[in-house]
């Protein structure tokens, strides 16, 4: 391979002339950095008896995702037990690298209202020395990039058991642009980082939006324009609804078709597609990962057959990151068959909108999950118990036009879906590009 002008071949690939390879024990030997530290081991480790509801942070692998420090959902520890540790106390400006279990995720340490934050022995920090040499950012990106990903996870062993302690992280190999140049890459980043943010934010707006739209609309405590006029409100078994409204139960109403167990022996790797528990996600179907069963069997099942406007439901781990699987089908959808334990709903009269059902059904079904749902380790829907629910319904009309409301929601919101992940993928390039010095920045 030729190697540019200006470049040098290192154990991380062509990078700059400039560019210094090290180890992170290098940084520490030559006070560029403190020596990395992570929580305390053995007897004196916290457990779940001493948690609180509020004091220390105690920071596990799962408090730090998507680049974020996630402090209102970790556990607390009194800070007298804390102030007695020996090791773990991490500050504002510290990156934090997890190192067990889950490894190789990424943060830093923003503003903190305690005097300190205490790490597990799942979690090391990286501190700043000389910040005329690094900066906390690039570590950051650094660390997050893909080629240090990729020696990271070797390191560690991978699987769900991988762990990479601090004496084998400090063999780990580090690059050292200037500091200028550090810190122009690190901006560029960051600059992108905050328009991921941003739009994340959002979303997340948007989404609390159309949770308190459906809230008002699914129950009748708001009316559409044309919807109600002259209409009061009526005492019910399940509360205030509008007056013209009706009360259905699942029962009367509904019926739910579950799949079968076909044995992988039966697969192919073409036919009609076989729709499992993994392939239903809230408002539609993703096929990532697909299996086939042969194609005559559409006509030996034809009552497992998905058709157009089919709305399906998991009945196994209903509920995923707080979303209900329920998805509608579509053209593209189909041919397809039910696997075990996903549903079909049937419904047994007309005076449903599919799409309002679709709607009414995630909200209330998720209601009804979370309330009742049968097992711990992997929830399940009793079919039986859901068939006594009872919901609120209104005319036909009334039902189309909410639909349209929360379809059109949900559109603007699928629609800043797509920004974020182009932007993620952005993002991604950008990091191959600069930290490999393959993209060189201006910098004074």
């Amino acid at each position: 391979m030729d190697i540019p002008h200006g470049y040098k071949k290192t154990e991380l690939g062509v990078i700059p002339e400039d560019w210094v390879i090290c180890s992170i024990n290098q940084l520490v030997d030559n006070n560029i950095i403190e020596k990395p530290l992570d929580g305390n081991h053995g007897n004196i480790h916290p457990k779940g008896k001493d948690y609180v509801s509020y004091g220390i942070p105690f920071i596990m692998a799962n408090s730090i995702h998507d680049g974020i420090l996630d402090l209102n959902n970790c556990h607390f520890i009194k800070k007298e037990q804390a102030d007695n540790l020996q090791k773990g106390f991490s500050l504002a400006g510290d990156v934090l690298l997890t190192h067990k279990g889950t490894v190789g995720n990424v943060t830093i340490v923003g503003k903190i209202f305690t005097p300190y934050i205490m790490l597990t022995p799942q979690v090391t920090y990286y501190r700043v020395k000389d910040s005329n040499k690094i900066t906390n950012l690039f570590i950051r990106y650094f660390f997050e990039s893909r080629k240090f990903q990729t020696i990271l996870q070797n390191f560690s062993g991978g699987g769900t058991r991988s762990y990479i302690g601090i004496t084998k992280q400090k063999e780990l190999p580090f690059v050292l642009p200037p500091l200028a140049e550090q810190k122009a890459i690190a901006q560029s980043l960051s600059d992108v980082d905050a328009l991921i943010t941003a739009i994340d934010q959002l979303i997340t707006k948007k989404r609390n939006i159309k949770q308190g739209t459906m809230q008002q609309l699914l129950t009748g405590k708001k009316r559409l324009p044309g919807f109600g006029e002259g209409y009061s409100y009526k005492q019910t078994e399940i509360g205030e609804i509008p007056e013209d409204w009706n009360i259905v139960s699942y029962r009367d109403n509904l019926s739910i078709i579950s799949g079968l167990g076909f044995k992988k022996a039966e697969y192919k790797n073409h036919g009609v597609k076989l729709l499992r528990i993994d392939n239903v996600s809230y408002g539609s179907i993703k096929w990532e990962s697909i299996a086939h069963l042969p194609q005559d069997y559409a006509e030996k099942h034809k009552d497992l057959v998905i058709e157009e406007n089919d709305i399906l439901l998991a009945l196994n781990r209903p509920i995923t990151n707080g979303k209900l699987k329920i998805a509608i089908a579509k053209n593209t959808d189909i041919p397809a068959i039910l696997y075990q334990r996903v549903g079909k709903i049937i419904f047994l009269n007309q005076t449903y909108n599919k799409k309002y059902a679709f709607y009414l059904l995630s909200k209330f079904i998720k209601k009804f999950v979370e309330e009742s749902a049968v097992g711990t380790d992997q929830p399940f829907i009793s079919t039986t118990n859901l068939k006594k629910y009872k919901i609120p319904l209104p005319p036909p009309e009334e039902q189309k036009a909410i639909a349209q409301i929360l379809t059109d929601m949900d559109a603007e919101i699928e629609g800043l879906e797509k920004k974020l992940e182009k932007h993620k993928t952005l993002k991604q390039g950008m990091m191959q590009e600069l930290l490999t010095g393959k993209t060189r920045l201006k910098y004074n």
